[in-house]
């Protein structure tokens, strides 16, 4: 694109015609006279519409004709200047910086300003500038070179084979991957790759492992609740287990995949229970309350459990709130005679087997065990344990109890198989 600026004083209304001719970019030589060049416009040239933008006749302006190619239109645009001289030049037009940011840099230097000053001037730091004029001083030319930039240290075999093992092998680490390739690479450089073939590395969908009679006995009790809505939810007051270990567990395993592909079966990690070193704990929520944290320590049997957790805390909790629900798994201590007798004066929502998903307080231990930090002993892990729960904000809770409806749904959606957390 070539821009030629006539030898004109500034009309009436403002303006200096300028021609362009398109096939470079535009960059401005101005000579003795001229002080305050083009303010800067984050638009290219040919973005500007056919047309003429007015602007006040206190607000002197370059008017640029211009025509993007031979079989496009013409049009103007109008750009602010801060005094109305006479001004003569050549615009020869030069994208980090745009093509007309790079004309501009050029143009503006040529006339003599500091680097510093049309940093300021096309807002763009002085390094930029720097090396924009360097780079035409040094070769003419302020054209990006084809092909420019580091050379690739794989080649493209290399590379399909990298994308080949993250796709059969979703979990497999960086390390493993470039031992295999047997190229002396980084492991960002293999992240990179995996990277242009849409592959992230993210956390795994953890789900228990669910049988046939699982599924159907799970899509059984969401067609029996698929009517309640929230307000039903809202009675239901969720107790439950957890244990929080010390250490790191599988939460550690990653996997490759493109995004919107969480929940498929591949990418699925399956959680087994098994006994680590930590602490159990015992929690219920309601809609607007919650109880006190209780640490269980040594085996929870059915009578422990009724004289350690229902009497003394579950009995004072569903009395204060009249027509209550009470929820709760069926762990063995759970299940046991002296506890069902206990209930037996509580109105009780019977629960599925391996179905956390459904259950809202499963997901309140989960976040708390996300925000856990490390802990170095069992009385530390303990402490910390109750202090997220007691500063755990109660509208979380809430939200988790109005999603009930949905996670009924996409249950029934699924055929009774594990639903999106």
């Amino acid at each position: 694109m070539i821009v030629q600026v006539r030898n004109e004083k500034v009309s009436n209304h403002g303006s200096i015609p300028i021609t362009i001719d398109c096939n470079v970019v535009a960059f401005i030589v101005f000579e003795e006279g001229f002080h305050q060049p083009i303010k800067r416009t984050k638009q290219k040239l040919p973005l500007f519409p056919p047309q003429t933008i007015a602007s006040p006749p206190s607000t002197p302006c370059h008017h640029f004709s211009y025509n993007d190619s031979p079989a496009s239109q013409s049009g103007s645009f109008m750009l602010p200047i801060q005094d109305s001289t006479t001004t003569t030049g050549h615009i020869h037009c030069s994208v980090m910086l745009s093509e007309f940011e790079r004309g501009l840099i050029i143009g503006i230097k040529t006339a003599g300003w500091s680097t510093h000053r049309v940093a300021g001037q096309v807002d763009r730091s002085e390094s930029a500038v720097r090396n924009c004029w360097e780079q035409w001083t040094r070769e003419g030319t302020h054209a990006w070179k084809t092909g420019s930039g580091a050379t690739r240290k794989t080649t493209r075999r290399e590379d399909r084979r990298i994308v080949r093992q993250a796709l059969v092998d979703p979990t497999v680490t960086l390390s493993t991957i470039r031992a295999d390739v047997g190229v002396a690479i980084v492991s960002q450089t293999i992240s990179r790759h995996l990277a242009e073939a849409n592959l992230k590395s993210k956390r795994p969908f953890h789900a228990l492992p669910l049988t046939s009679e699982h599924r159907q006995l799970r899509l059984q009790w969401c067609q029996a609740r698929s009517m309640w809505n929230v307000a039903d939810w809202k009675k239901v007051v969720l107790s439950d287990e957890s244990r929080f270990v010390l250490g790191t567990d599988d939460n550690r395993v990653r996997v490759w995949r493109r995004p919107g592909e969480r929940y498929n079966s591949i990418y699925t990690v399956l959680r087994h229970t098994a006994r680590t070193a930590g602490v159990m704990v015992w929690g219920v929520i309601a809609y607007d309350s919650r109880s006190t944290f209780i640490v269980m320590r040594g085996t929870l049997k059915g009578q422990r459990y009724v004289d350690n957790i229902l009497r003394p805390h579950v009995g004072p909790f569903l009395n204060g709130l009249p027509g209550a629900i009470f929820q709760q798994d069926n762990a063995r201590p759970h299940t046991a005679r002296v506890a069902q007798d206990f209930l037996r004066h509580f109105q009780t929502l019977p629960w599925l087997a391996s179905s956390p998903d459904l259950s809202p307080v499963e997901h309140v231990w989960n976040k708390l065990k996300r925000q856990m930090p490390s802990c170095h002993s069992e009385h530390d892990l303990e402490l910390t344990v109750q202090d997220l729960w007691a500063h755990l904000p109660h509208d979380n809770i809430r939200c988790l109890i109005n999603s009930m409806p949905d996670r009924v749904a996409a249950c029934i959606a699924a055929g009774g198989g594990p639903t999106r957390n």
